[in-house]
């Protein structure tokens, strides 16, 4: 019993000392490479550091210079006329002849409709008529006029002839040589003459009315043949004004009656653009415009290019009123091209030169940031400064530019190149020359 015991004994041990070695194999064996990897890091060889640079960015720059430059406003503005007419038929008339076309060029006096004027010429005849009459009636009355005077006094003779043979009646009556029937007929023949001898007093006294009367109605058919000599000669319609014609209404044949609209047309020589001027710089236009010299030195210039042509005009008035919920005041600019290609309805874009202002100097859009900030370099670092936008103009490389007031030095760099991260103190590399704004 004993022995067996004994003989066991080694065998449990064995397996015992089995079971721990594939029990921590797997942990022994991690924990060697974990030695391997760690002794292998340690002795590999450390590669040299490179020093660290700070990335310069590149910027260009232009050379800051204080040059007077006037200050531009760009204005959408619309092309009208100041005269536009619409002619309209004086007379009623049959349309004879339409020698013109819509958007022809017309000079003042140009025939532009001819009317028929076979109504107006025996109108015309009609109311000479009337003149020749009333002619030949104050004639008349001129000479029975002469005939009352002469009459008159044959009439005066008579009554006095009656008058003597009353007289004598009325002796023989005394006498009782003469009858009652005698007496009242020599009473007649007096009383007779009498009247006759009143009426023509009033004749003679109702001559100055009577002429009065007929000189009137004289003038009156005179008028009337003026105005029937009118009416002839409104049978052509011609040109008030140089100008284009816009449209024509009427054609050979038709029948226009008083008052219709037959031709329209603007004058050519008058033509203007009215653009709204905003309400901030209303002030500084108005003030132009009162410091304005009577030989137009300085006046407020501006101008519009329109079908490759560029056309010169000046700021002449601004509108005595204010369209409702307008932001500003409507400008009225006057071409100051003799042929000039606008049109009435033309829009157009209107560069108005406004009043310089000193101590300003000009960048081109990128150098602005905001609103309010420019940057200049130092020791190839960015330095801000605050500058005021005063206004903007266009090169004539067709370029807008900006008007800046600052205390920047003239001959300064200022930074053209817009930097997404541009803070004071980046650093820059300027790349090129400087540029001449």
């Amino acid at each position: 019993m004993d022995n067996a015991t004994v003989t066991n004994n080694p065998d449990q041990k064995t397996i015992n000392r089995n079971v721990l070695i594939k029990r921590f194999l797997p942990l022994i064996i991690i924990a060697l490479t974990v030695l391997i990897i760690f002794v292998l890091m340690v002795s590999r060889s450390t590669p040299p550091k490179k020093p660290q640079v700070e990335k310069a960015w590149a910027v260009s720059t232009e050379v800051a210079s204080r040059d007077l430059i006037n200050p531009q406003l760009e204005l959408l503005g619309s092309v009208e006329s100041t005269y536009t007419s619409q002619l309209s038929a004086a007379i009623t008339a049959d349309v004879k002849h339409v020698p013109i076309r819509e958007g022809a060029y017309v000079t003042k006096g140009q025939l532009l409709v001819e009317l028929d004027d076979i109504e107006a010429q025996l109108d015309l005849q009609q109311k000479k008529a009337n003149i020749e009459e009333l002619a030949a009636s104050i004639t008349s009355e001129n000479n029975r006029y002469k005939s009352d005077l002469a009459a008159l006094k044959n009439e005066q003779a008579l009554l006095e002839i009656a008058e003597r043979s009353v007289g004598r009646q009325q002796k023989l009556e005394k006498s009782r040589l003469t009858s009652q029937e005698q007496i009242d007929t020599a009473l007649n023949k007096r009383e007779l003459q009498s009247l006759s001898v009143n009426n023509r007093q009033l004749s003679i006294a109702d001559h100055t009315s009577r002429l009065q009367q007929l000189n009137a109605k004289l003038l009156r058919a005179q008028t009337e043949v003026s105005n029937a000599e009118l009416n002839l000669s409104r049978t052509h319609v011609v040109a008030p004004y140089d100008g284009q014609i816009i449209q024509v209404n009427v054609s050979p044949g038709d029948r226009v009656r008083l008052g219709e609209h037959i031709v329209e047309l603007y004058d050519s020589e008058q033509i203007e653009v009215r653009a709204q001027i905003p309400n901030r710089s209303v002030s500084l236009i108005r003030k132009a415009l009162l410091n304005t010299k009577p030989d137009n030195k300085e006046t407020l210039k501006a101008s519009v290019t329109i079908y490759g042509q560029n056309i010169p005009f000046t700021l002449d008035r601004l509108s005595g009123k204010a369209n409702s919920g307008a932001g500003g005041v409507d400008g009225l600019f006057k071409s100051l091209s003799e042929n000039s290609p606008l049109i009435p309805g033309n829009s157009v874009k209107l560069i108005v030169d406004l009043p310089i202002i000193e101590n300003t100097i000009t960048t081109p859009l990128s150098a602005l940031y905001g609103t309010n900030r420019i940057y200049t370099i130092k020791d190839e670092r960015l330095v801000s400064m605050l500058v005021s936008v005063e206004g903007s103009y266009i090169t004539k490389a067709g370029k807008q530019r900006l008007i800046l007031k600052t205390n920047i030095a003239a001959g300064k760099s200022i930074v053209t190149t817009q930097l997404p991260n541009a803070i004071n103190g980046l650093k820059v590399s300027v790349r090129g020359a400087p540029t001449n704004g």
